[in-house]
C-alpha cells in the first residue's frame, strides 16, 4: 500500500528544484559596447531620448529611447541577481 503524498509539499519541492536548475542566460545587446557611456550620461541627467540621439549621431547606431530604458532596467536587475548570488540570498 502506497503512502499518501502531500500535494502542497511535493509542489514546493518541485518548484525549489526547478529554481535551482534554471539556467540564467545573457543575450548580448547591441548597446553593450556603449554601456559605460550610457550609464555615465544617464547618471548626469540625460534623458533616454538624449542618449538615443547621442547614439544615433555620434556613434552611428539607431536605437529607440524605450530600448535604452529596457536595457538600463535589465542592467539593474542583473546587478541585483549578482549581489544575491554572492550573498546567498534567495528571491521571494
Amino acid at each position: 500500500m502506497e503512502k499518501p503524498i502531500d500535494p502542497a509539499a511535493e509542489l514546493a519541492a518541485i518548484k525549489a528544484h526547478r529554481a535551482l536548475t534554471k539556467k540564467r542566460t545573457y543575450h548580448r545587446s547591441v548597446l553593450d559596447p556603449w554601456r559605460q557611456q550610457i550609464v555615465a550620461l544617464r547618471s548626469v541627467g540625460a534623458s533616454y531620448t538624449d542618449i538615443a540621439h547621442w547614439l544615433q549621431y555620434m556613434q552611428r547606431r539607431k536605437v529607440s529611447a524605450s530600448s535604452i530604458c529596457r536595457y538600463l532596467a535589465r542592467l539593474v536587475k542583473l546587478q541585483i541577481l549578482d549581489l544575491e548570488a554572492i550573498h546567498g540570498k534567495s528571491r521571494p
